[in-house]
């Protein structure tokens, strides 16, 4: 996983990318690992792999939207 940080006094992250492997986790928990990178770390983007899982692919959609991008094999980003 790969974070890049943006150059505020107390540093938010800009984007993460990499999988979260949430794929066995309840809502309740998918719900506070995503709670800490919304709310503790600021995450302002999110491109995650596949071993996140489907239930947090939606749950990460619902929270992101259009700072949401999927990095499968091959994507490309930019930011």
């Amino acid at each position: 996983m790969v974070a890049a940080v943006s150059g505020t006094p107390k540093p938010d992250v800009y984007m993460l990318f990499g999988g979260l492997h949430l794929v066995q986790d309840s809502d309740a928990q998918i719900s506070g690992t995503l709670d800490v990178l919304e709310k503790t770390n600021k995450v302002q983007r999110i491109a995650v792999g596949h071993c996140t899982g489907e239930r947090a692919f939606y749950l990460i959609q619902q929270r992101w939207g259009k700072n949401d991008e999927y990095a499968g094999l091959g994507e490309t980003l930019t930011f």
